[in-house]
């Protein structure tokens, strides 16, 4: 019996994740309108809130997840196994690549803040963020559905 609250086999955490990412999505194309009008500052706190948010969705309910699914997934490298391996090489990459443009854009740690080089670092985040947020819904799809 499922404690979660879309109707599905998943439990609560899985909806709440599921909801999350999906609202972070909308987000993330929001923060994307913004900066085509020119709204940088704001889309700049957006992506930020995104990251932050993200990785602590990660470490708190993906990771546990993941962890327990991997003995399975390492014995049986195929199908939504395959899908789960891809999914967290691609998560953990694209939340690698959003803490690196935070930490690139908001200080001088890792150099002065500039745009030039960073645009296409963003670009490919935003990217690689989008589509493992659709592997994400194919894989909850796969086990609760």
């Amino acid at each position: 019996m499922s404690t979660g609250f879309l109707g599905t086999k998943a439990g609560l955490v899985a909806d709440v994740n599921l909801v999350a990412q999906g609202i972070m999505v909308l987000a993330i194309l929001y923060g994307l309108i913004r900066v085509k009008q020119r709204a940088v500052s704001l889309h700049c706190n957006i992506m930020t809130t995104l990251a932050i948010v993200n990785g602590i969705l990660i470490i708190g309910i993906m990771n546990p997840s993941f962890f327990r699914a991997l003995p399975a997934a390492r014995h049986n490298l195929a199908g939504v196994n395959l899908l789960l391996l891809g999914h967290a090489g691609l998560g953990a990459l694209a939340e690698i690549l959003a803490i690196y443009v935070v930490i690139k854009t908001r200080s001088n740690l890792l150099a002065p803040p500039s745009l030039r080089n960073t645009r296409t670092v963003m670009r490919v985040t935003w990217v690689l963020w989008l589509l493992n947020a659709l592997c994400g819904g194919l894989l909850y799809a796969l086990w609760y559905l």
